[in-house]
């Protein structure tokens, strides 16, 4: 069961060119921070500044805030000009994740969310919740790659992936949803090719939190 420690700490944001997805706030060394998917600024060529639109009480709230993008990893990492969300510190790392293990990813797909007036979220909508397996780790062109065992969708890019270690007590945040593996397939009437379509796999792209640690050391 996930818990509040996670659940309140993810936002529904949206771009100036309507492109969106979720973050998430996190605090290092007594600054706060939110971290998100980085390909969700390339319409926009990746400022250094920018205003953001983020979803509470049923509308958007703009944001100032500057913004720093990992050189490899699909992560980016923001600060607010005036002040930040407030959430309490939680821990970020890989460290005791075990294959085979579930975890937990959060996000508001296709932007659907439990509505701020069923919960107490400081008037922030709660977003979804999905499980799914720990199933490999890689590195890839300087970035530390998790993939895991689930469905993702749309809208899910810039959540967070968390975990607790075998008979822990508090979870830790692992990494930032990047996307997922897609496969081609054909459409075919009788013997005839009249389409192809590109298919979820069920194999969710993570990178790891420690690239989005390296950008906020940054800042």
């Amino acid at each position: 069961m996930i818990e509040d420690s996670v659940l309140c700490r993810v936002y529904n944001f949206r771009t100036p060119t309507g492109d969106g997805g979720t973050m998430f706030a996190v605090n290092m060394n007594d600054t706060d921070y939110l971290i998100t998917a980085k390909h969700i600024f390339e319409s926009l060529n990746n400022p250094k500044k920018l205003n953001i639109s983020v979803r509470q009480n049923n509308n958007f709230k703009k944001m100032d805030v500057e913004i720093r993008y990992h050189n490899h990893a699909d992560i980016a990492v923001m600060q607010r000009v005036n002040g930040i969300f407030k959430n309490s510190p939680i821990n970020l790392s890989l460290d005791g994740m075990t294959m085979g293990q579930d975890t937990f990813f959060l996000g508001f797909p296709f932007n659907l969310y439990t509505p701020e007036t069923e919960t107490e979220n400081q008037n922030f909508p709660v977003p979804f919740v999905k499980k799914a397996v720990f199933s490999s780790i890689n590195r890839i062109d300087n970035v530390r790659v998790i993939y895991l065992d689930g469905h993702n969708n749309s809208g899910f890019s810039g959540g967070p992936v968390a975990f607790k270690k075998p008979n822990g007590k508090e979870y830790q945040i692992c990494g930032v949803i990047s996307g997922y593996l897609s496969q081609n397939g054909e459409v075919k009437y009788g013997d005839k090719i009249v389409g192809n379509y590109a298919e979820n796999t069920g194999i969710i792209i993570t990178h790891s939190i420690e690239h989005a640690i390296e950008l906020m050391d940054k800042f």
